[in-house]
């Protein structure tokens, strides 16, 4: 099982990977040095090494069972005899009513207030 070494940001606080992939037999004969990376969280530059770093393992997905496709989807035919009479058609959908205009101006001023606009 593999994995990715990750320390934690000073600034943020946040664990960001280090940019080294390892395994567990890897990191533990990983020698005590100190390592200097960009950090993806904050921009800065930071060190780490073993001591302060830790191996984020990742699962890798197990082998995948194959099944069979599903068969195709046959059309099935509808034979309507003399008799049949039609499908009465769908009512019709009124289209979406507008929003109302009165509290427009309403809702500009209450944002003009947050953002120090009168």
């Amino acid at each position: 099982m593999g994995g990715f070494i990750a320390m934690y940001c000073p600034r943020t606080g946040r664990e960001v990977s280090t940019g080294v992939e390892s395994d567990r037999e890897a990191f533990q004969k990983l020698k005590p040095v100190v390592v200097r990376m960009k950090c993806p969280a904050c921009g800065s530059e930071h060190v780490w090494s073993k001591a302060t770093a830790r191996l984020v393992e990742t699962l890798v997905p197990g082998p995948v069972a194959v099944t069979k496709a599903p068969p195709p989807a046959t059309t099935v035919r509808n034979r309507q005899s003399p008799a049949a009479k039609p499908a009465a058609p769908l009512p019709a959908v009124p289209p979406p009513a507008e929003p109302p205009t009165a509290n427009r101006g309403r809702t500009l001023s209450i944002a003009s207030r947050f953002l120090g606009q009168r």
